[in-house]
């Protein structure tokens, strides 16, 4: 798990959750070990995964510890609109800028 809050990301995310005090993940008690789901079986077509499950296999969420505490965050699954693709070209612009005029 990170220290500190992640760097800014050109993803939305959910505003922080709070999912209560920060764990050593040194202590091998208190590590997460994965889900025991068998590998090499599909789902039944009733169990389609849903777009939240989607959108996290490829984005997951992060986790960092603040001021003691474990905090979580995920990948907002809206539909994006002209704006949101606005800020979006603004943000790439500002960051190729820099790079651009350095190749010349």
């Amino acid at each position: 798990m990170q220290e500190g809050r992640p760097r800014e990301s050109l993803v939305l995310h959910d505003a922080p959750i709070e999912i209560g005090p920060a764990t050593d993940q040194t202590d091998p008690f208190k590590k997460s070990f994965g889900t025991s789901k068998r590998k090499g079986q599909l789902a039944p077509i009733e169990n389609r995964p849903k777009q939240e499950d989607i959108l996290n296999a490829i984005l997951p969420p992060r986790e960092w510890v603040e001021n003691g505490k474990s905090f979580v965050t995920a990948a907002r699954d809206l539909n994006l609109h002209g704006t949101h693709s606005r800020c979006l070209r603004q943000a790439l612009d500002t960051v190729c800028e820099p790079l651009a005029s350095e190749q010349n």
